[in-house]
């Protein structure tokens, strides 16, 4: 979860964990961890991305979205830590 928040962090953008929103249920729905699946849920703010009044995206909509493309391009990332020989 550090690596995500780091990364959210890293591009510019205020993060909370778990606030306010904690326990969701996309998450405890779909994420199997004991079979490998994990589940990262992102919440992001509609006013970062788009007039909420309007349903309209707000002009520096396409930029944000880069942003964010850029975010989870780093996370899908694999580890840039050496792996010990087995």
């Amino acid at each position: 979860m550090d690596q995500v928040e780091a990364a959210f962090a890293g591009a510019g953008l205020r993060v909370g964990r778990n606030a306010p929103f904690a326990g969701a249920y996309v998450a405890q729905a779909y994420g199997r961890p004991s079979r490998g699946v994990h589940v990262v849920q992102v919440e992001i703010d509609r006013a970062l991305y788009m007039d909420e009044v309007r349903i309209e995206p707000l002009a520096g909509f396409a930029g944000f979205r880069d942003l964010i493309a850029g975010v989870v391009a780093e996370l899908v990332q694999p580890p840039t830590v050496a792996l010990a020989a087995e």
